[in-house]
C-alpha cells in the first residue's frame, strides 16, 4: 500500500460477501474488535472506523489476547471478553485462504469464496477475511465461523 496507490485504504460496506448469517454492522463490528489501534497498521486503522460506534465498544469488551500478523501464518487473532456476560469470544482476520481453512465449514465454502474473491480482484479490490469462535481456545475446542470476505480498496495514484 502507498507505493502505487494513494495509501487511502477503505472498506467497501455495500460489496461485504456475509457467510453466516451476521448483519453488515455486525460484521463491522467484529471487524473492528480484531484491531490493534494502538500500532496504527493501516488495515487495523480502517476496520476500527468503518465501525461507526467503535469508540463505544471499548465500554463493553476489553481484548485480553492479541496475536499480531506474521507474513508466514497471513493472519491477526484477538481474544476479546464481554465484559457484561464475562464471556470470551476470538476474532480472526486475515488472508482469505487461511481464514477459509480454518472455518469448520471450508469444504461447503470454498467455491464461493474463491469465486468472490476472484470477483474482488478483478474490480481492483483486495480480500480480507474474518472469522469468529466461541471461547478463549483453551480448552482446544474451537470452531471458526467465517463472517465475510471484506473488500478493501486503496485508490491508485
Amino acid at each position: 500500500t502507498g507505493t502505487l496507490t494513494l495509501n487511502k485504504l477503505s472498506v467497501d460496506k455495500v460489496n461485504i460477501q456475509p457467510y453466516s448469517g451476521h448483519s453488515i454492522e455486525d460484521i463491522l463490528k467484529y471487524g473492528a474488535l480484531s484491531t490493534n489501534i494502538v500500532t496504527e497498521e493501516p488495515i487495523d486503522m480502517v476496520l476500527w472506523e468503518s465501525y461507526p460506534e467503535s469508540k463505544a465498544l471499548k465500554d463493553s469488551y476489553k481484548t485480553t489476547k492479541f496475536i499480531p500478523f506474521n507474513p508466514v501464518d497471513k493472519f491477526t487473532c484477538a481474544t476479546i471478553m464481554d465484559l457484561k456476560t464475562g464471556k470470551s469470544f476470538r476474532v480472526l482476520k486475515g488472508s482469505p485462504q487461511v481464514v477459509l481453512s480454518k472455518a469448520y465449514n471450508k469444504d461447503e465454502l470454498d467455491s464461493a469464496v474463491n469465486a468472490k474473491m476472484t470477483e474482488y480482484a478483478n474490480r481492483g479490490f483486495r480480500s480480507l477475511g474474518l472469522a469468529y469462535a466461541e471461547g478463549d481456545g483453551l480448552d482446544g475446542n474451537t470452531k471458526w465461523l467465517m463472517l465475510c470476505l471484506l473488500p478493501l480498496f486503496d485508490p491508485p495514484r
